[in-house]
């Protein structure tokens, strides 16, 4: 696969004119440089993109297919085209990290949810699972394990519970009912 992109630790000084990437919902035209990116269009151009970036310090960019890429800015989620310069979509999500599964599937966290990004670009959101974030999470034959945060009121310290989730049938298992 030829090389699509490469991330830069600034907005370059000469070449080409960036292309400020926002979200779409909210247009800041005064926010500084965000987490920039060099797309290497399959004519031999190339294009510096600025995107917006969200409120948490995960930067990334995974290749999905030879025509797009998931770069998250700041926890901002963004599906990219190398060969276009606005994005395909925008993830409505702050990501604290992301684990690529071995059939090609993202799995992304933020300090609630999780979000299972598919091959076709198809997006699965859980119900709201932990309170105070995830730790320790790893994934092995397409079962993601990890902890939540279940908030106990009688002391200031969340209680870390075990789950697991089926990355292929979506369930979640060892969640903690109401009582």
């Amino acid at each position: 696969m030829a090389k699509t992109y490469e991330i830069l630790k600034h907005l370059p000084a000469t070449g080409p004119m960036y292309v400020t990437v926002n979200d779409g919902r909210s247009y800041d035209p005064d926010y500084s440089e965000g987490f920039v990116v060099k797309f290497f269009k399959s004519n031999g151009h190339e294009w510096v993109a600025n995107f917006k970036t969200g409120i948490k310090k995960f930067n990334t960019v995974i290749e999905l297919s030879e025509s797009k890429l998931l770069v998250i800015a700041g926890g901002a989620g963004y599906i990219m085209n190398p060969e276009q310069e606005t994005p395909l979509s925008v993830l409505e999500s702050n990501y604290n990290g992301a684990l690529p599964s071995s059939k090609g599937q993202i799995i992304m966290y933020d300090d609630m949810q999780l979000t299972i990004l598919e091959k076709n670009s198809s997006v699965w959101i859980s119900e709201y699972i932990a309170l105070e974030g995830f730790q320790n999470l790893s994934l092995e034959n397409n079962i993601l394990k990890g902890l939540y945060s279940e908030y106990v009121y009688s002391h200031d310290e969340p209680d870390w519970l075990e789950f697991a989730l089926d990355i292929d049938t979506k369930k979640i298992t060892g969640l903690k009912t109401a009582p």
